[in-house]
């Protein structure tokens, strides 16, 4: 899951200080209700960037399931991390947790294009969520996309835009 959005415009803190907007944690409480309401989303760990807004972001997911998945941090999830770095650190995991990662771009687009073994990258928009399947540890090219949840510009509070 990528982060929810934050504002952007003049006389603002620096970007790694700027907390998600309110129609952010709206959004990201409407996306993670619906991955887990109608795609059945419910994991055992979510790993978050320790950065102000995929922090809360996380906070906002571990509230969604009631505070049954284990919330960590770490600094493996900053948007400038190589993929293999988040590699490692899953590798800690038990093979068979389910994991929400919140974490930035370029990460994000990278990690999902490896995991899928694609030349090109996937992107995803602030709040947006994808589910990669793996049946081994995480790596190139054991992934495989089930779901991706599209931006929130598609999704009017109610039904999906198409």
């Amino acid at each position: 899951m990528r982060h929810a959005p934050i504002e952007f415009g003049k006389d603002l803190p620096p970007v790694k200080d700027r907390h998600i907007t309110t129609e952010g944690r709206k959004w990201a409480h409407s996306v993670v209700r619906l991955a887990k309401n109608e795609l059945g989303l419910n994991p055992d760990w979510i790993v978050s960037s320790p950065l102000l807004r995929a922090k809360e972001t996380a906070e906002i997911v571990a509230e969604d399931f009631d505070k049954q998945s284990k919330l960590v941090f770490d600094d493996c999830l900053l948007g400038e991390r190589e993929v293999n770095e988040t590699y490692q650190r899953l590798r800690k995991f038990d093979k068979n947790d389910s994991i929400l990662l919140v974490s930035h771009q370029p990460l994000l687009r990278n990690l999902i294009a490896d995991l899928l073994g694609a030349k090109s990258h996937v992107g995803l928009y602030s709040g947006a969520i994808a589910c990669v399947q793996c049946d081994t540890f995480p790596k190139q090219g054991k992934g495989i996309l089930l779901w991706l949840l599209p931006p929130r510009s598609n999704f009017d509070g109610k039904k999906w835009i198409t």
